[in-house]
């Protein structure tokens, strides 16, 4: 993989420090470092990743395949990679779409008005391609971000019919620290059973998690006394009661 000479990628936090729970923070820094070094040089050699990482550390190794030539590579950076390459060629393209030559020494900006003279500037085209570029790109990284995260969903639960993206089991552990895998087999489970299907798989665990929580708890006398029910005693007593007067 050649080179590029953009020096960014978008980088998903959520996403890293999922997938990085299990690992040690000196597991994470060699980790991120590979994924740095691969952004910088592209796939990596046997000696490269040794080098960083000392040992044939399992699950820092375990995030990275090998190519054809027996290079490793982490297939996720490696999308993030290309998708930022394409970005950059489209924002490219429609900068130079947006400008025409009024002579052939000169370009004019249609917006402004303004005429600006090349004849001296072999830099122009690129000057103004960052230009235009910079205007929207917090926007265009901003949807380009929600894309992702709504693309990429893996299956979880005993059938593997839940699909949640990594964001989504981030929320999920926040919000049921204790039971949050519980609730994900339980879903999977009704799916397979009753073969029903829903939009999110999130919005159903939350919405499954609502309705018992708003459930009346009929049983609540004995579970808060145990098999002691209050009600039945006060009949009881209320029959010996009427005993007695007769």
């Amino acid at each position: 993989m050649a080179k590029n000479k953009d020096p960014a990628v978008l980088f998903y936090t959520s996403d890293f420090l999922s997938g990085t729970m299990l690992m040690t923070y000196e597991q994470k820094g060699k980790y991120i470092t590979l994924l740095c070094l691969q952004r910088e040089s592209g796939h990596l050699t046997e000696e490269e990743m040794l080098q960083i990482c000392g040992t044939k550390d399992t699950k820092i190794w375990a995030k990275f395949v090998t190519d054809d030539e027996g290079k490793y590579f982490n297939e996720r950076m490696e999308r993030e990679v290309e998708r930022r390459a394409a970005f950059t060629e489209s924002r490219r393209r429609s900068s130079q779409a947006r400008f025409t030559k009024t002579t052939p020494n000169a370009a004019h900006d249609r917006e402004s008005g303004v005429s600006y003279d090349t004849s001296h500037d072999t830099s122009y085209d690129e000057r103004t391609i960052h230009r235009v570029g910079n205007e929207n790109i917090n926007k265009n990284i901003d949807k380009s971000i929600d894309k992702d995260t709504k693309a990429i969903k893996h299956k979880y639960g005993l059938y593997s019919n839940v699909l949640l993206s990594d964001e989504d089991v981030t929320k999920l552990q926040a919000e049921f620290p204790i039971d949050w895998t519980d609730r994900i087999e339980r879903l999977s489970e009704y799916i397979a059973s009753s073969g029903k299907t829903y939009k999110s798989h999130l919005a159903t665990i939350r919405s499954w998690a609502k309705t018992e929580a708003d459930k009346p708890r009929h049983d609540e006398p004995k579970k808060r006394y145990g098999n002691f029910d209050p009600n039945e005693a006060f009949e009881a007593a209320l029959r010996r009661s009427e005993q007695l007067d007769d």
